[in-house]
């Protein structure tokens, strides 16, 4: 069941239909962020691009979500005596009201480097790579296409 409200984005009175799911989750964030419904529904719009507003905001509501559920299981499988390992490079954030998707990446990064060890994917490919020209000449035929 959709459920429709106006918001005020950009000084415009516009509708949104949302499920009560999304609702709920976005008047959490902007609770979480201090802001407005409308400020954050607002902040979004101007990411948007090619979206639909309310997909847009969808998209947001599920990356929000998702960071703060990897931040919570790093945390608690610290916790744990886990030992984790964060690849970097293999991870992305979304953009918040007040940072770019590159510096949110930066700052959650920051932030699990004090639960896990923080890694490259080039770091955990290394020990895996393999030096062709100690292979037989097969391999290196298949390899690189050539006799």
């Amino acid at each position: 069941m959709l459920i429709n409200r106006n918001v005020t984005v950009g000084g415009r009175r516009t509708s949104l239909r949302l499920e009560p799911e999304f609702w709920d989750a976005l008047a959490d964030i902007a609770g979480r962020e201090g802001l407005s419904l409308d400020h954050l529904c607002g902040l979004i719009d101007s990411q948007r691009g090619g979206l639909s507003r309310t997909a847009a905001i969808r998209i947001y509501i599920v990356g929000y979500n998702s960071l703060m559920c990897c931040l919570a299981t790093i945390i608690e499988g610290y916790h744990r005596g886990h030992d984790l390992t964060f690849v970097k490079d293999a991870s992305l954030a979304r953009a918040t009201p007040d940072a770019d998707e590159r510096t949110a990446h930066l700052h959650v990064t920051n932030i699990v480097s004090f639960y896990a060890n923080v890694t490259t994917t080039a770091e955990v490919l290394a020990p895996a790579l393999v030096d062709l020209s100690a292979l037989p000449a097969v391999a290196q035929t298949l390899s690189y296409g050539t006799g």
